[in-house]
């Protein structure tokens, strides 16, 4: 997957806008469009995905007083939507490189609860 900053937010604007599609396996991806509001400390998303149904995503993400950590939480409208609750903790030796610990309660309760460790690395062309 990957996503496209459309808009960037400024100090004079503190929005920002992006799309792009994840999930991309067997080449159909699933498309998104998100914005975003950067607050004092803290982030704010809302937004529209494409996977099996149209979804509704909230979400919001600050960093951790004191720390180089940061916490997320994020919503996922529909049947078989999550709520996801995260801890990412950037790897220092690599610049771009994290690792995020999550865990999500499903919308449909028979989905089960789920919990994941993940490596991500991001950068900027």
């Amino acid at each position: 997957g990957g996503k496209v900053a459309l808009v960037q937010a400024t100090k004079k604007c503190p929005c920002a806008l992006s799309a792009g599609s994840c999930n991309m396996a067997f080449g159909k991806g699933q498309p998104f469009i998100v914005g975003r509001f950067d607050g004092s400390g803290y982030r704010l998303h809302a937004g529209y995905w494409r996977t099996d149904q149209n979804r509704l995503i909230l979400g919001f993400d600050a960093p951790i007083s004191g720390t180089p950590y940061s916490a997320m939480a994020d919503f996922q409208s529909g049947e078989h939507g999550y709520t996801w609750a995260a801890l990412n903790f950037p790897i220092k030796a690599i610049d771009g490189l994290s690792v995020m610990t999550m865990a999500g309660i499903p919308n449909t309760r028979a989905d089960g609860y789920q919990h994941a460790v993940a490596f991500t690395f991001g950068f900027k062309f």
